[in-house]
């Protein structure tokens, strides 16, 4: 695959088609019974796999929790961010200073 930022928006979108493609194969179902698991029409599914068209993010959502995927969603998007050790520093200045002037 080619980098992601030369990619455009539909571009991605078939990628990321691919991708399910391939979890839901190594998961051994087939596009019917990701279907019925779901509750998302097989034209969909196989419009999205094979890049003909884009689903929404509630759609992906379901089929990644048809296919027992929703870690990746979890890993990169529902995990709280790291505070750097400068903001922390940063912080801790301004309480600092915010304590001094109540005096």
């Amino acid at each position: 695959m080619e980098n992601v930022y030369e990619l455009n928006t539909p571009d991605i979108c078939a990628e990321i088609g691919k991708k399910l493609k391939s979890i839901r194969i190594n998961a051994n179902l087939t596009q019917r019974q990701l279907a019925e698991k779901s509750g998302i029409s097989l034209m969909t599914i196989s419009g999205f796999e094979s890049g003909r068209s884009q689903v929404s993010l509630l759609t992906f959502i379901q089929l990644l929790r048809a296919l027992e995927h929703l870690e990746v969603i979890e890993q990169h998007f529902l995990q709280p961010e790291p505070v750097s050790p400068r903001l922390l520093y940063k912080m801790k200045r301004q309480r600092r200073k915010i304590v001094r002037h109540r005096k």
